[in-house]
């Protein structure tokens, strides 16, 4: 029989092509990447033998060299249909069914039987013959040995089909058409012999596979080539399950988003190149990931820790001098954190956890060399939980709105209130403002978190119209972010537009740290607010940025004092007289003043003296709910009689539903 050996030189080129470029790139040492390779070069292997026994049958060779060569090709044809059930499994990750009884007889039992079967056949003939004129022939054994490969293609698909879902649809699809391209090329060879395409249809299945599931890219940087954080969660991992010691040296990269601002992320990427290629040159064999934007992990093995802070050292005295691309030098400042594995980190998320707190934490920058056991992990374990409280808190409705009253000291009774921001936890508990605002200022979520408080406010007021309870009007707070946004007015005009509410009833608090960092931008919007009738305040005059001059040029109505002032003059006669001298001036630069912080009589009385206009604070209540704060306005309603309509008192607030004595709480 005349064999056309194109299709098995194509396969072996291609088969040549796919080991070299797996050899090149990066791969981790999972055992799906160990049996692909073992599937590649077992098809490699397979076609060579092929070509061989091709080659010797047209030259009509010694029976002794095609017997040998006919059974080694059998050998190796058998144990890739087989290899590939098996990687199938290591690809969905389910290896661990083989250590059942019953998945060990699925898998093991057929590929023992054809080995058993080709070995015996030059005593039985049960596969194959070579006649004494050197002619081959098959047998019915090779039925058998066809059925298994079509059992084991179909125990790989059933794998695939039945725990692939996480690969993803396409990614299932290319793994079930390695099974259909080469139970297409073994039908073709079955019924045309002299056609040997079988490999050169495995072959093409290994290169599909291998781009769409072996690609070194979803293991690997593709800026630096080095592993990615997905590599870095598997080996350390399994690094773990060793049970041996190893350390580890993270280098973060201080302000890199400053330095590609400054000179470009083209030149900051050959920086971080030159930057690993120093890495493997000077510690060569360590292995390397690039676990964040700006920071790169060294994992070293049976090192101690004297040792890893010499290296550490060594790569500090690095960093001292500039990197160079062409004319460009580039200064880098470096943190350096040392992890003791298993004695500082028990897991890859303790190491994280260490590297988070290490590089994010203000009180650890530019501090060079960490120690892990010298780290405050549970300050960065508390702000990753309240990040992601603060995450889903307004779509989980865990935000709240509470009211604290401020009292009138002329009018003597409740006028208004302060909208405070509450957020629960998941169990219920309260989160401190002081705690989760400034990280919701950090990820950008305050200004969701803004508009969600502007709206709930409006909304209650418009919905329970306070003002005819004696509520003048509510103090809300803008945040930093808010208060740089150029649609901010449309934004808050709109929602008030959208409640049919009167702006005049809205009082916008504003920090002394946003007049102070963006005066410009803050005129600009408060100068359009107030056109629009909104009434703007000062909030926390005198904790930190006492500047008159943007008191002076901003349009502010109203200053709120900082309670740590009030506090201090009950112990210091000179902030008596700094607050003496406040109140003074800005009656004269005819501003109305709030008092925060007013916990006791005395206080009240004292600033009452002073000429506050109002005041707030625990003396009068704490923060409560909007239905709490509303009760309160309708009871001092009554017992006051105050109502801004005509009708009768009692006609609006029936006696009976307010006995005196819940009068006598106010």
């Amino acid at each position: 029989m005349s064999y056309n050996l194109f299709f098995d030189l194509a396969a072996l080129c291609s088969l040549a092509v796919l080991l070299f470029t797996y050899k090149i790139t990066k791969h981790l040492p999972e055992l799906k990447n160990k049996l692909f390779i073992c599937l590649s070069l077992a098809t490699f292997i397979s076609t060579c033998v092929d070509l061989i026994s091709a080659e010797f049958l047209i030259n009509h060779s010694s029976r002794n060299i095609l017997w040998a060569s006919n059974i080694v090709y059998y050998v190796f044809a058998m144990m890739l249909p087989c290899l590939y059930s098996f990687y199938t499994l290591a690809l969905v990750g389910q290896q661990d069914l083989l250590r059942k009884k019953r998945y060990k007889f699925y898998f093991f039992f057929p590929i023992i039987a054809g080995f058993i079967m080709t070995i015996i056949t030059p005593f039985t003939g049960l596969i194959f013959t070579i006649t004494p004129e050197g002619l081959y022939q098959r047998n019915f054994g090779v039925l058998i040995l066809y059925s298994f490969t079509i059992y084991y293609m179909i125990l790989g698909c059933s794998m695939v089909i039945r725990f692939g879902s996480l690969l993803g649809f396409y990614r299932q699809l290319l793994t079930l058409s390695f099974t259909v391209i080469t139970l297409i090329a073994v039908v073709i060879q079955f019924i045309f012999p002299h056609l040997l395409v079988q490999h050169f249809g495995i072959a093409i299945s290994l290169q599909m596979i291998f781009y769409a599931l072996q690609n070194s890219d979803m293991v690997t940087d593709g800026t630096t080539g080095v592993l990615n954080v997905k590599s870095f969660d598997i080996l350390i991992e399994r690094q773990f399950r060793r049970n041996k010691q190893f350390g580890i040296i993270a280098i973060y990269l201080e302000d890199l988003d400053f330095l590609i601002s400054t000179f470009g992320i083209n030149n900051m990427d050959v920086v971080l190149k030159q930057i690993v290629s120093f890495l493997q040159e000077q510690f060569f064999g360590i292995t390397i990931f690039r676990t964040r934007t700006d920071s790169f992990t060294l994992v070293f093995e049976e090192k101690t820790e004297n040792e890893l802070v010499a290296v550490a050292q060594q790569i500090k005295q690095k960093f001292e001098t500039p990197w160079r691309n062409g004319s460009m030098v580039i200064k880098a400042h470096i943190v350096e954190c040392i992890i003791m594995c298993p004695k500082d980190a028990e897991n890859t998320q303790d190491i994280l956890d260490i590297m988070g707190a290490a590089f994010m934490d203000l009180r650890y920058k530019g501090k060079g060399i960490l120690l892990a056991r010298n780290i405050d992990v549970s300050t960065r374990k508390r702000f990753s939980y309240v990040e992601d409280l603060v995450k889903s808190a307004i779509q989980e409705n865990r935000i709240e709105v509470y009211y604290q009253p401020i009292f009138s000291t002329e009018e003597q009774r409740i006028v208004g209130a302060e909208a405070l921001i509450r957020m629960h936890d998941r169990e219920g508990g309260f989160i401190s403002p002081e705690e989760f605002v400034p990280i919701a200022e950090q990820n950008g979520l305050i200004l969701r978190i803004g508009e969600y408080v502007f709206e709930d406010v409006c909304r209650f007021m418009a919905l329970n119209k306070i003002d005819r309870y004696g509520a003048d009007m509510i103090d809300i707070n803008l945040s930093v972010a808010q208060c740089m946004q150029t649609e901010l007015s449309e934004t808050l005009i709109q929602i008030t537009r959208d409640y049919n509410l009167n702006v005049s009833q809205i009082n916008l608090e504003i920090t002394e740290t946003v007049a102070a960092h963006t005066p410009e931008l803050l005129q600009q919007n408060m100068d359009r607010l107030t056109s629009l009738g909104f009434a703007c305040s000062l909030d926390d005059y005198g904790s930190g940025y006492a500047n008159l001059n943007y008191i002076l040029k901003l349009p502010f109505s109203m200053i709120k004092i900082d309670k740590e002032i009030i506090w201090s003059t009950a112990t210091d006669i000179h902030s008596h007289v700094v607050l003496t001298g406040i109140i003074d001036m800005m009656h004269k630069l005819n501003m109305k003043i709030v008092a925060e912080g007013v916990e006791t009589e005395e206080m009240k009385n004292m600033l009452t003296e002073l000429k506050c206009n109002y005041l707030q604070g625990y003396y009068f209540s704490r923060p409560i709910p909007g239905p709490q704060f509303l009760e309160m306005m309708k009871k001092q309603a009554i017992k006051t009689g105050f109502t801004k309509f005509s009708e009768r008192i009692d006609e609006i607030f029936p006696e009976e539903l307010y006995p005196e004595a819940e009068l006598e709480e106010l």
